[in-house]
């Protein structure tokens, strides 16, 4: 027996329980009616105890393998099909993908704008870099030195305002293209987040939708849509502007070579086609897994602990690294493509220059072209081709783009659509707090992901404004469901669900889920303080409350919950950081800090499934006892799920569940009056006594 740190007791369950001591006083804690007994005497109701735990736990187990197996099958179908409908996005599809996002690019207009003229200018610069290149090689052909010199300094301050006029114009296309992609980027990110807040639960039951994944996607998408999309805009525009001024001073110089130069465009461009498949290729592919590999390093960081208790440390990364292995053989298979295309370009490239300097000297040789003109045509329209080169580059991006604005789009469309939209305005909003009344009439539900297994079959149960109700019945028969259909986490498959006598599908879901208050069985603390967690239950944009009064409701409800005295007990009491997920408190702790978080909602309907499974004996009646003076107060209507009877013994109504359906509904007593009754039976292997 531990306390504060020592151990304070050391014996079997006899020895102890002779002693009278701190462990005798727990075990009286956890009594139901029964004298505390030997461990002999007790062996039946110990084994059959032990039986009925047994039995639960292999049906539970026998429920989630099935469920594990029937997410398997989903995810694969989904797999597929997404593959299926990524494979298949037609012209008419990526042109309404690149007009939205357009829309959204053409909203910053003034950056755009710089972005644009600097890409012109830009642009620009290179076939004048060509004519330039040919008169300083015609230069070097005069005899007379002293007009050397003078062609030479005035090409040289012409070279300087060349580089001058790039460095301006190269700032202002980077800057205002950055300003543009930053800002459409962060817009994308923040309505791709929205959409994931939108949906409904089902949405997260699907393995595809893990936290790595979306993380993943969040991250990468938006990003993706803005350098295949938004960064292509200023590229398209400083290759034209290349093309055009390149065109302009070849076609001026001498119209026949341009006109070879221009034939051999095709061949160049080809080659760099292929290359920039193969390279988008390759990307694509990269962060179509990223996902993947995302979920297993999210999984792996978050349940370090029980990564570490059951050394899966292997088998973790034995995962990781056969998708990333799979993602390396993938992209080796490309990369001979890549450098086929790139040599291929390159090949081209000094063929054609063979080609033109071939025909320039016929050119020169039949007297129709001088020096000068030749080095002209060619340079302003190869440098031209080069600069286009590096323009195009980035087209590679623009499938991954648009893929990836498919993703976000379909997210953001499919999040309109939502029928538990919990950002939405829509629904009824009552102008008065909720009474606490709530009917359930003919309720069938099963779970997205097992639509064969039905949870819930006609459920019909009134409960009054101010009730505790209680639901009890074996592991896996449907008592948390409940919870997750009066906060509209999921949807009734047929019925309705009233909360004061409205239909809760017509309530507006941010209202109705502001008159629940809910404690779930494994406590979920947000990184802060303990006052940062326990305040998240107080809405204060719409409760108009000072500070002052803000620390007072947060005090009071951690004093109802029994977590006062031990945050006082810290050294930086409610200011202490809990730590990711509440590491740094006990589960015990966490429990009570969920229970304050719940309590200072003051809300109408109070859901505790399991609140109290976490704490300690003596905890566990203490938080009972508050738990029990709001149910006398009538303040708000409690429901309860519970396994261990004794704490609910007290509850207005006690409905029992087995297997999907309510086999019992009465008080304590009345339940126990049938003999035969399931309540009666669970009573008595946890070591009741019928009365």
């Amino acid at each position: 027996v531990l306390e504060t740190g020592s151990i304070v007791e050391l014996g079997t369950h006899d020895e102890l329980i002779i002693l009278n001591d701190r462990y005798a006083d727990l075990v009286k804690l956890q009594m139901i009616d029964e004298p505390i007994e030997s461990s002999d005497d007790n062996t039946n109701g110990t084994t059959v105890a032990a039986t009925t735990i047994n039995t639960n736990a292999d049906v539970k187990g026998n429920i989630d393998a099935k469920e594990n197996e029937d997410d398997k099958l989903l995810d694969k179908n989904d797999n597929n099909n997404t593959n299926e409908i990524e494979n298949e996005i037609e012209d008419e599809e990526k042109q309404k993908l690149l007009s939205r996002a357009w829309d959204l690019i053409k909203m910053h207009p003034r950056w755009l704008g710089a972005a644009l003229l600097g890409s012109t200018l830009f642009g620009a610069m290179f076939p004048f870099w060509g004519l330039l290149l040919a008169k300083t090689q015609d230069m070097f052909y005069y005899t007379d030195t002293k007009k050397m010199r003078n062609e030479a300094f005035q090409l040289s301050m012409i070279y300087i305002g060349l580089a001058i006029l790039s460095l301006f114009s190269s700032t202002l296309q980077f800057w205002g293209n950055s300003q543009v992609c930053e800002r459409v980027s962060m817009k994308l990110r923040s309505m791709f987040f929205e959409a994931i807040l939108r949906r409904e639960i089902s949405y997260f039951d699907n393995e595809n939708n893990s936290t790595g994944s979306l993380t993943a996607r969040l991250s990468d998408d938006s990003r993706a849509v803005t350098k295949g999309t938004g960064e292509n805009i200023p590229r398209l525009i400083q290759a034209a502007s290349t093309l055009f001024f390149g065109l302009i001073l070849g076609f001026t110089a001498n119209a026949k070579l341009a006109a070879v130069v221009l034939a051999t465009f095709p061949l160049s461009i080809a080659a760099s086609a292929v290359q920039m498949q193969a390279i988008a290729g390759q990307q694509y592919g990269q962060d179509k897994d990223d996902g993947n590999a995302g979920s297993i390093i999210s999984s792996a960081f978050i349940h370090m602990r029980t990564i570490s208790a059951f050394s899966l440390h292997e088998k973790v990364a034995e995962d990781f690294i056969t998708i990333t292995r799979n993602e390396s053989i993938q992209r080796s298979k490309q990369s001979w493509i890549a450098g086929l295309g790139f040599g291929g370009s390159q090949g081209v490239m000094f063929c054609t220059y063979a080609l033109l300097f071939w025909y320039g000297s016929k050119l020169i040789g039949k007297g129709e072209v001088t020096f000068e003109d030749m080095m002209t045509a060619i340079l302003s329209l190869m440098l031209g081709a080069l600069g286009l080169g590096q323009a195009l580059s980035g087209l590679g991006d623009q499938k991954e783009g648009i893929e990836a604005a498919k993703r976000i789009f379909n997210a953001i469309d499919d999040a309109k659509n939502s029928s538990c939209d919990g950002l939405s305005a829509t629904g009824i909003i009552p102008e008065k707090p909720s009474l606490g009344k709530i009917v359930l009439n003919n309720v069938s539900f099963s779970y997205p992901t097992r639509k064969d297994v039905q949870v819930c079959q006609n459920y019909n149960f009134s409960i009054n404004p101010g009730e505790t109700v209680a639901f009890v019945g074996p592991s896996g028969s449907g008592k948390s469901t409940i919870m997750n259909l009066l906060l509209r986490f999921y949807e009734p498959d047929s019925g309705e669900i009233l909360l004061d006598d409205q239909p809760i599908n017509k309530i507006n879901v941010r209202w109705l889920r502001s008159q629940f208050g809910y404690v779930g069985q494994e406590p979920v603390l947000f990184s802060g303080s303990i006052e940062d967690n326990i305040g998240q239950g107080i809405d204060r944009s719409v409760e108009n409350i000072n500070n002052d009064e803000y620390i007072a409701r947060i005090h009071e409800a951690a004093k109802q919950a029994n977590a006062y005295d031990f945050i006082m007990d810290l050294p930086e009491q409610f200011n202490t950081d809990v730590g990711s997920g509440g590491t740094s408190l006990s589960g015990g702790q966490k429990q009570r800090i969920a229970i304050a978080r719940a309590l200072v909602k003051k809300p109408a309907v109070l859901l505790l499934d399991e609140a109290t499974s976490a704490l300690d004996a003596s905890s566990e009646r203490m938080v009972q006892e508050s738990i029990d003076k709001l149910s006398q107060s009538k303040s708000q209507t409690t429901i309860v799920i519970a396994h261990r009877l004794s704490t609910i013994r007290g509850a207005d109504k006690i409905i029992v569940v087995d297997k999907g359906c309510i086999c019992q509904i009465g008080t304590h007593e009345e339940l126990l009056s049938d003999k035969d009754g399931l309540y009666s039976v669970l009573w008595s292997k946890q070591g009741g006594q019928k009365k």
